[in-house]
């Protein structure tokens, strides 16, 4: 009986090595091959820029919407220009969108009251005369407005009497009897914005002419340069 004891033991011992054996073989198995071993694998590390760029290569490429193109300038109307230029207005027409202005009126400035008691003036005085008319009656205004011998605004000049109580516009005492018609702002444009007619000296005109300095006829009116008035 003893003998048969003694045989199991190395058979044990035997059996024991082998299993330590599987455990240390595992134990030292490549990462890559116990991944390989696995029917799914753990992945323990990306790397970021290779999946960037799988990203990338599966994204759909999207179309930027087109720039919208800048609206067209308004074509806007002689009074809307007119009365955005007034002193007063709310409303200013952007630079890029005015029209170029007569170099020589261009520091005339007018309130939309001014605005309004001219297109009267011109209304009483040449509403019966042509377009050309209108804008010469409009101009001799102007051109009192930039003379040093008159005074340097439109309302002024409408109701300059000259010092001696005379109003050389005899039609501004019945200014609140007109009523202005869209020839006269068109007159007020053309001579803002168009070119001139009158030379700047220009300063008078009437039916019979004011002296005998005259510069030339437009319907019923004679007009004539400057001279020392009173």
């Amino acid at each position: 009986m003893r003998k048969k004891k003694t045989a199991l033991r190395p058979m044990a011992l035997g059996v024991l090595l082998f299993a330590l054996g599987v455990i240390v073989g595992a134990r030292m198995m490549a990462p890559e091959q116990m991944a390989s071993k696995l029917e799914n694998p753990v992945i323990t590390e990306v790397n970021t820029a290779d999946a960037l760029l799988v990203m990338a290569s599966e994204q759909v490429t999207i179309t930027p919407a087109p720039t919208p193109e800048p609206a067209a300038p308004r074509d806007w109307l002689p009074i809307e220009v007119l009365y955005s230029l007034t002193t007063d207005s709310e409303e200013k027409i952007p630079s890029g969108e005015m029209p170029a202005r007569v170099a020589r009126y261009f520091g005339i400035e007018m309130s939309s009251y001014e605005l309004w008691e001219l297109a009267c003036v011109t209304f009483l005085e040449s509403g019966n005369q042509s377009a050309e008319g209108q804008q010469a009656v409009v101009e001799v205004i102007f051109n009192r407005v930039i003379s040093p011998d008159f005074p340097d605004t439109v309302h002024g000049v409408i109701h300059d009497d000259g010092g001696i109580g005379v109003v050389q516009f005899s039609t501004a005492a019945h200014i609140d009897t007109a009523e202005p018609t869209q020839e006269q702002y068109d007159a007020i444009y053309a001579a803002l914005f168009e070119e001139s007619i009158l030379p700047t000296d220009v300063v008078y005109f009437s039916r019979s002419g004011e002296n005998d300095r005259v510069w030339g006829k437009i319907g019923d009116h004679v007009f004539c340069h400057g001279y020392v008035w009173g």
